[in-house]
């Protein structure tokens, strides 16, 4: 929530991931985590912005904004086909959510392919 570059890098990050897999690997499960998001304010929004109502442009960091809409974090999931989850460790809150998806997901792909070749 605090960074805007990592959040903007995310797509091409994925695209060199996916760009690795063989051609017809089945799709990664993946999930997008926002962190931090204890220093968006209480409608979600960053908590901080101009007299405007505009998000400021130039924030420093240091100061511990958000910068990262839940509204951006979960278009770009749905976008790019992952889950979406929102953490903070200092408020220790759903910081193993997307730790039991990934597990979640793993144990059904491994059930479907040892179902799969049980029939073999």
């Amino acid at each position: 929530m605090s960074s805007k570059g990592s959040f903007d890098a995310v797509t091409s990050w994925l695209s060199k991931a996916r760009g690795r897999r063989g051609a017809g690997a089945p799709p990664l499960a993946g999930v997008l985590v926002a962190n931090k998001i204890d220093l968006r304010g209480d409608d979600g929004a960053p908590a901080l912005m101009n007299q405007s109502g505009f998000l400021a442009v130039g924030l420093d960091l240091s100061e511990g904004r958000a910068v990262v809409t839940q509204t951006m974090g979960m278009a770009l999931a749905k976008k790019e086909g992952l889950e979406y989850f929102e953490t903070s460790a200092m408020a220790q809150r759903g910081n193993l959510d997307p730790f039991h998806f990934i597990a979640d997901q793993f144990h059904r792909r491994y059930a479907q392919t040892a179902e799969a070749l049980s029939g073999l």
